[in-house]
Order: structure tokens, then C-alpha cells, then sequence
């Protein structure tokens, strides 16, 4: 397979070379370097694309993205005013878990060419992108839970700063999750592109987490 460009001349499209899966060493390596899981579960939607359509070294990449996921959102709760490891994580990853099965089954019903472990793995780029972002916010929720505390600040509260920014987390990891699908979309075309998936699925998972977040206190 190769990837679609734009002659400037005709102005009509045109094929370059494939990006091409990742390899084990790759992810191997990944796993030991916090710039190349970042670049991984962040910044290279293509090659994880073709990782999924292909198949290939699934159970590394989905380990890669569970353990980004995981550093991200125990990270950001212990920075939270939550002043916790568990409601983070179990937020993100509770809400996967209780919605994965309705978007397996639903890919499955459209027709879908990705099976139970592509499937996961694309579920995984949602938690592990929303967990960098977390990790990425976490500096900032601290300090402003500190200043606010200290200067009583009565506009916000710490904890409705907190819930924004970990809103903006996941909506950042749902945007990855769909760039990563549409990177494929070319490869899915005979079986389908899933997008009307997505469609019925991330608003029973919007409403999931939400009620997860309200049984966890966060709200």
C-alpha cells in the first residue's frame, strides 16, 4: 500500500511510499524511552494505523499505550486535588472497560475488518493519548490548587479546574483514537471504514465516564 499525495503540477493526487508498521525492536525500544512512547502513543497516528490494519506485534502496542495511560493518569491524580493514584485511572480506564465490549460488538455488526485485538489496541490509543495530556496538565492543576489555596481565590475551585482539564484529556485522546482510525481508512475501505461506530459509541462513553466520575466524587 502506499500513501496518497497532491501533485502540484495536475493537481491531482498521487502515491508515495507506505509508512510502515512498527517493528518489535521499535516498541521494545519505546518501552525503555519516555520520548519515543510519547512519539508512539502521540505523534506517529499513521504507523500505529498500520499496525492495527496489518495486525502486527499488537500485544507490545497495546502494552506500550496501557502503560503511558497508566504513568499519565496516576500522575495526574497524585497532583490533583484528589490527592490520589486510583481515581484517575480508574476513571479512564473503568470507563474503557465497561464500554470496550459494546465497540467490539458494534464494529463486529458494521462489518468492520478489525478483530478483538486491533480493536483493543485502538481503544488503548484513547487511554494512552488522554493520559499524556494528563501528565502534561498535572503540573498545572498542582499549581494551581496551591495558589488558589493560598490566595483563596473564590472564582474557581481546584477541583472544577481539575475536572475541565481532565475533560480536555479525554476529548484529546478520543481526537487521537479518530486520527488514528482515519489514518487507516484507505486499508479499511473493503470491509468498511467504522466511523459510524464511533458515532454510536463515544457518546455511550462520554456518558459512562461522566457517571463514573460522579461514583468516584470527582465532580
Amino acid at each position: 500500500m502506499s500513501d496518497v499525495g497532491m501533485n502540484p503540477e495536475t493537481g491531482r493526487r498521487t502515491r508515495g511510499p507506505a509508512v510502515a508498521a512498527y517493528s518489535p525492536e521499535e516498541l521494545s525500544a519505546a518501552l525503555r524511552r519516555p520520548d519515543r512512547m510519547l512519539a508512539v502513543a502521540l505523534g506517529e497516528a499513521e504507523r500505529v494505523g498500520r499496525s492495527l490494519t496489518e495486525g502486527r506485534h499488537l500485544g507490545l502496542l497495546s502494552v506500550l499505550l496501557l502503560l503511558v495511560g497508566l504513568a499519565g493518569t496516576v500522575a495526574y491524580g497524585l497532583l490533583s486535588p484528589a490527592r490520589n493514584a486510583w481515581s484517575t485511572p480508574v476513571l479512564f480506564f473503568g470507563s474503557l472497560a465497561i464500554c470496550f465490549p459494546s465497540l467490539h460488538v458494534f464494529a463486529v455488526f458494521h462489518g468492520a475488518r478489525f478483530g478483538l485485538g486491533p480493536m483493543l489496541a485502538l481503544a488503548l490509543t484513547l487511554t494512552g493519548a488522554a493520559g499524556l495530556f494528563a501528565i502534561g496538565f498535572a503540573p498545572i492543576v498542582w499549581f494551581l490548587d496551591w495558589s488558589i489555596r493560598v490566595d483563596g481565590w473564590s472564582s474557581v475551585t481546584p477541583r472544577g479546574l481539575s475536572l475541565a482539564l481532565l475533560g480536555a484529556s479525554l476529548l484529546l485522546g478520543i481526537a487521537q483514537m479518530i486520527r488514528v482510525l482515519l489514518s487507516c481508512q484507505r486499508e479499511l475501505r473493503d470491509g468498511g471504514l467504522p466511523a459510524p461506530i464511533l458515532l454510536l459509541w463515544l457518546p455511550l462513553f462520554l456518558f459512562i465516564t461522566c457517571r463514573m466520575a460522579t461514583l468516584l466524587g470527582l465532580p
